[in-house]
């Protein structure tokens, strides 16, 4: 997704000194239920929290000093799927399902001739034979966070 156009609860790896507008870092602040009514309709109490406060993941910091962002407004996901992702772009979602042209990316086969965009990207990198390709087997993050791949959308420019 983009910074200006997240889901709510996305998380996205950032390297910055701020969180931009609409975003925290994941450290496991606590905010009140009434101050995000839509984020915690979304996360809950999943990662601590009660009586009316809820915590946000606290999650760790990546090499080279990235930190999770989360996206504390934006638009709830859907069925409809995203603007325009970049083929094979990976992302965590903590959803009941994924939007339209993504897939959990749990080690899943795909068949190589209905997805040869990206069986170019990933080739048989993460398992497969010829007639089929696997998804990264990517573990959950953290209380139901799951990473989902882009199947649709643009193709990846080279530099």
């Amino acid at each position: 997704m983009s910074l200006t156009n997240p889901f709510i609860a996305e998380l996205i790896p950032f390297h910055g000194h701020y969180a931009p507008r609409n975003w925290a870092f994941s450290m496991g602040q606590l905010i009140t239920v009434s101050q995000d009514e839509a984020l915690f309709g979304v996360i809950g109490y999943s990662f601590g929290g009660e009586n009316g406060i809820f915590a946000l993941p606290n999650l760790p910091i990546l090499n080279n000093n990235f930190r999770y962002l989360i996206a504390i407004h934006g638009h709830l996901p859907n069925e409809e799927g995203l603007a325009s992702p970049t083929l094979g772009e990976m992302m965590p979602i903590k959803s009941e399902f994924l939007p339209r042209g993504w897939a959990a990316a749990d080690g899943q086969l795909l068949s190589v001739p209905d997805n040869q965009a990206l069986f170019s990207i990933l080739g048989y990198s993460f398992g497969g034979n010829g007639s089929t390709f696997a998804l990264p087997n990517m573990p959950e993050l953290n209380n139901g966070y799951r990473y989902a791949m882009a199947l649709v959308g643009s193709y990846p420019v080279l530099p």
